[in-house]
């Protein structure tokens, strides 16, 4: 008789957890539409914004960057240009980094309205940190003789203006992009030596 009313008692409280599981109160779930919680994915961060893309003129299709770019040339930054990415934008950055890790170039608070950086230029009121090799500025790739250099270059949407100065430490302003990037798009470049 005991399990006979614990089954009665259990029962309808059991019946109540289905029906408000069943969804018969009117709500319905929605589709949120294109997101991510991943800023480095390259893709949309909210259904309303085209994904963030960057592109290099100088760069041919196959990744091999203008010698201009190199230690053998100008050593002089690529021309970069981006499209799509969040509306609500405070800074954009670029960060190039080296194969093995290494940040050779890095440029924060660039204007929320800039969308172009020319060959060996920048927003002239972004911040530029000291790279990996202990420069400021752009430090383009110096492989040897026969061997290749494989490097990444990489606009991130920033959702603030982050507190830098010139020479900050490449580690030091690469964790506080990352930190607050809202999305990125990269391209990856290739030199011979």
């Amino acid at each position: 008789m005991r399990r006979l009313s614990l089954l009665f008692g259990v029962a309808p409280v059991f019946a109540l957890a289905l029906a408000g599981c069943a969804g018969g109160d009117g709500r319905e779930l929605r589709d949120p539409g294109p997101t991510t919680t991943d800023p480095f994915a390259g893709e949309m961060l909210d259904g309303d914004s085209d994904p963030l893309t960057l592109s290099a003129p100088g760069v041919a299709d196959d990744g091999r960057i203008d010698p201009r770019h190199t230690c053998r040339g100008e050593d002089v930054s690529p021309e970069l240009s981006w499209s799509g990415g969040p509306e609500d934008v405070a800074s954009w950055a670029v960060v190039a980094e080296d194969e093995a890790g290494g940040v050779q170039w890095i440029v924060v608070n660039l204007s929320p309205e800039t969308r172009y950086l020319a060959a060996g230029e920048t927003d002239p009121l972004a911040v530029i940190g000291e790279n990996s090799d202990g420069r400021i500025g752009w430090t383009g790739p110096c492989p040897d003789p026969g061997e290749t250099a494989d490097w990444s270059v990489t606009v991130f949407a920033v959702s603030q203006i982050l507190e830098a100065q010139e020479g900050d430490p490449a580690d030091s302003l690469y964790t506080a992009v990352v930190s607050a990037a809202l999305e990125s798009s990269g391209i990856g470049i290739s030199a011979p030596g």
